[in-house]
Parts: C-alpha cells; structure tokens; sequence
C-alpha cells in the first residue's frame, strides 16, 4: 500500500472497514483537505454528519483551517475557516465548500462525484482504496484530483488569499498534492 497517500495518513484499517460507502466518500474528501496543507479546526455540532452517513464521518468537524491561521499567536475567526458540506442528489454526491465569513457572499467552490461510479474504487480494505486512489484505477485517480487538487486545493488557495497567508508548497513547487 502506498503508506505515504494521504488517506492512509488520515485514516486507520479497522475505521475504514466499518464506515459506510457514503462515508468512505467523505473520508477521501476530509484526507484531501488534510493534504492541501488544511488542519481540523473547531468542533461545533452543527458542521457534522448525522450518524447514519458514517461511524467516523460523524465525528469528524468539517471545519478547516490553514497551522498559521490556528496557530497560538494568532486568534482565528470565523472567516478564517473553511466548511466543507455535501448535499446528495440521486446517484450523485455533491461535496462543496466555501470560506466562512462575516455576512459577505462565500465564493462556492464543489466537486460533484457519481456516488455509483466511485463505489468499486472505495469498496475494499484501506489498502486498495489507498492504490486506487494513487495511481492504480483511473477513476480513483479522477476522484483524487477532483477533491484534492481541485475542491481542497482551491479552498486552501482562497482562504490563504483572504487572510495574506502564503500558501504552502510541495518540494517540486507544486500544490502540496502534487505527487512528483
């Protein structure tokens, strides 16, 4: 397995296997935005899945901050936030996010996954939804870059706009979820 993908990082075997394939959905898009240089921030009830989405999903904030923008120093407001939310229609799974803010028009970024498509890809144990993901299934791979490079990566980028932060960057000069 490739042990340095970011959703073995965000996630263990055992609560992978007992989530439910709605979760898993959701597991990818919270390792996405961990990959993007996010960090959990918050823990307001109202930012989470009912139960019945996934055992870990529930538990999980959705609230997304940058490490400058939490760190001690510093007293971190709502605008410096980022919500991720999802909304399912039919067979699709609409994840989007957007920056909190103080009354001002969030700019909406989303991704918009075929729930049915992506459900062989996260099917099995962590290991092979870790392959898939990386460079073994070329819908995995779509899926990743949808909510890594594209729904995350964005959000990151505008978050850090927002508040002067300059964002980090992988060795390579890329985005943090570049893969080189």
């Amino acid at each position: 397995m490739p042990r340095n993908h970011p959703l073995a990082e965000a996630m263990d075997a055992r609560r992978w296997d007992a989530e439910a394939p709605l979760g898993r959905i959701v597991l990818v898009a919270h390792a996405a935005f961990l990959d993007a240089g996010f960090v959990s921030y918050g823990k307001p009830a109202s930012h989470r899945l009912p139960r019945q989405v996934g055992l870990t999903t529930s538990t999980l904030s959705l609230r997304y901050s940058t490490p400058e923008l939490v760190s001690p120093r510093r007293n971190a407001t709502a605008a410096d936030a980022a919500v991720l939310r999802l909304c399912a229609h039919g067979n699709f799974l609409i994840l989007y996010g957007y920056l909190a803010s103080d009354g001002s028009r969030p700019r909406t970024r989303w991704a918009c996954i075929d729930a049915l498509l992506v459900a062989p890809v996260l099917s099995g144990d962590l290991d092979a939804a870790a392959h898939a993901l990386a460079n073994d299934h070329a819908l995995g791979v779509r899926l990743w870059k949808a909510l890594a490079g594209g729904l995350a990566w964005h959000l990151f980028s505008d978050i850090c706009a927002k508040n002067a932060v300059l964002p980090r960057r992988g060795s390579c000069g890329c985005p943090p979820t570049c893969r080189r």
